[in-house]
């Protein structure tokens, strides 16, 4: 099979490199969202934005009747576009210290799994993003000052269920007002989150790493991930390997299949 090796920092717009998804554990962080340890607004108190609803079922179904017969990236989900500010949505609380919060709820009816790029992202040093998955504790994040980049955007890896919690805490000692701008809301339809081996997400040539088989390649394992990419409002996913080449220049050269370029 053909491949292409390309570095990351060249890649596509939108791309978000993650571990692959086993299961629906909560992600794991060394600073949970500041909800969940001081006392704040219940979740039902929180603005709530509901997006359009899909249908998984004919999404799904769409894509099997279309099976070309050259390998094709996955698409996993529909996005929609907004234009969201925590200058005039959401709800801002705040907190004891004389820190502050802001929260929004999103619901986007149907969806197996959300995920969002936020067309203009700067935060202050101190300052987190988290995105929390309203079903269960698992969350993405923090997203911090060391996460601004020259490009000024930023999305984030999937959360499971069709409502989550988009969490900003702002110290009282922050430099400036965090700029945040969320674009675009990914509507997931495949159900990455499944718990157990889900043979039909693997190739029936391929070995899931969980298993003992791949104990041998333990090392080798931690180098794959899955990365995700849009055209137009469809959302694909393919997989692939971090590379390093000879010089050790520490390039992010990431190798995948030919037809995810």
């Amino acid at each position: 099979m053909s491949t292409f090796l390309r570095s990351i920092t060249t890649t596509v717009l939108c791309v978000i490199v993650a571990p692959v998804i086993h299961g629906s554990e909560p992600s794991k962080s060394s600073n949970p969202p500041t909800s969940s340890t001081v006392e704040t607004k219940q979740v039902s108190e929180i603005s709530l934005l509901t997006v359009g609803a899909i249908d998984p079922e004919s999404l799904r179904s769409l894509d099997q009747a279309f099976s070309p017969r050259q390998p094709q990236p996955t698409r996993f989900a529909l996005a929609a576009d907004v234009a969201i500010s925590p200058v005039d949505s959401g709800t801002w609380e705040d907190l004891p210290d004389g820190s502050r919060l802001w929260r929004l709820r999103i619901h986007a009816p149907n969806a197996t799994d959300l995920n969002f790029g936020f067309s203009r992202y700067r935060l202050p040093p101190g300052a987190t993003l988290h995105i929390v998955a309203e079903s269960d504790g698992y969350y993405q994040g923090p997203y911090t000052s060391d996460d601004n980049k020259d490009h000024g955007e930023l999305w984030t890896a999937v959360v499971p269920g069709d409502r989550a919690v988009i969490e900003v805490f702002v110290p009282s000692s922050a430099a400036f007002e965090p700029e945040l701008v969320l674009g675009r809301i990914g509507r997931g339809y495949l159900d990455l989150f499944r718990r157990g081996d889900d043979a039909d997400k693997r190739g029936t040539c391929n070995i899931n790493v969980v298993c003992p088989q791949g104990d041998p390649w333990r090392d080798q394992i931690r180098s794959v991930g899955r990365y995700t990419f849009a055209i137009g409002l469809d959302q694909y996913l393919c997989t692939g390997s971090l590379m390093a080449d000879v010089p050790g220049t520490f390039t992010p050269y990431f190798l995948s299949a030919a037809h995810c370029s």
